[in-house]
């Protein structure tokens, strides 16, 4: 089997490429041109780099001859400002999403995973966008709705919440309270904000269960939108309570000192319906502890 990824410079999408070379199969990443290459590299000749010329004949070329049967698409854009950064979101998470499941259709893809976010959602699961971003990711699922009939390959998306996990370079709030466990003060908004937490071995988890269901015929042709949530979501200052418990020491953080974000939400949709065949295996505590002794500050040490 072969597998085609995009976003896989990315954190999720790096964790989900070394997994699949782990596994001895091959895997062709869709890059944009200004993608660090650096870390895919170093997952040795399982990985074959293609770079985007923006073309959807360039695209196609991607797909080895019909040799790819799974697409997994984690590739995105979150606008910082301005006209020209929201023109590069709708390039990315529009135009090129709907090259991609055209180059799938053509190549006679099994499986399409795309990737979803809990933001599309308002608190009791309608699909209300928060922002910008997340309009975008709404309109592609929209179209992969609209395409049910199309004949192309089995699609499902996926909707991720806060995924967290060791070697994050991202930055973030796991960093912020390793940096907030060695004494370092970190200022923090009112914390009453609920996260919905998964570990990202948990995730990529979902991602291969779910290119299996579509293969298998458990779930698809016609595309639906299932989520990789936790069961147990917490507001963030317990959560900073369970970093605490795993490290044995309190966190410098300065509750209260920052403003909530203006689109912050403070209820996540419900993780509903949650992917078949799928719960996740760590506790927020066991992977907390896996954190804290990555940066040498667990309790156990």
């Amino acid at each position: 089997m072969a597998v085609l990824i995009t976003g896989a410079s990315g954190y999720i999408g790096h964790h989900l490429t070394k997994r699949l070379v782990e596994d001895g199969i091959t895997v062709t990443t869709v890059l944009r041109p200004s993608s660090q290459t650096d870390r895919l590299c170093g997952l040795g000749d399982g990985v074959r780099i293609y770079v985007d010329d923006g073309t959807s004949d360039g695209l196609a070329a991607a797909f080895d001859s019909g040799l790819i049967e799974t697409v997994f698409h984690l590739a995105a854009h979150r606008p910082g400002g301005g006209d020209e950064d929201r023109d590069a979101t709708l390039e990315a998470n529009i135009n090129f999403s709907t090259r991609l499941w055209h180059a799938a259709r053509q190549n006679n893809c099994k499986a399409f995973v795309n990737t979803g976010s809990y933001w599309q959602f308002n608190a009791t699961g309608n699909p209300v966008p928060n922002s910008f971003y997340a309009e975008t990711k709404q309109t592609f699922q929209d179209f992969l709705d609209s395409r049910s009939s199309d004949g192309g390959p089995a699609t499902a998306s996926l909707i991720l919440f806060d995924v967290y996990g060791p070697g994050d370079w991202r930055g973030g709030l796991t960093a912020a309270f390793g940096r907030a466990a060695q004494g370092e003060p970190v200022d923090m908004s009112g914390g009453k904000q609920v996260l919905n937490m998964v570990h990202v071995s948990d995730v990529v988890d979902g991602f291969l269960n779910a290119a299996t269901l579509l293969k298998r015929g458990d779930i698809g042709p016609a595309h639906r939108a299932y989520f990789l949530g936790s069961e147990h979501p917490a507001a963030l200052k317990d959560i900073a309570a369970v970093f605490e418990a795993a490290c044995g020491r309190p966190l410098a953080l300065n509750w209260g000192a920052l403003d909530y974000r203006p689109n912050q939400i403070f209820q996540p949709c419900p993780a509903d319906p949650m992917l078949p065949e799928w719960k996740p295996a760590r506790s927020l505590s066991a992977g907390f502890t896996e954190l804290a002794g990555e940066l040498n500050l667990s309790n156990t040490v």
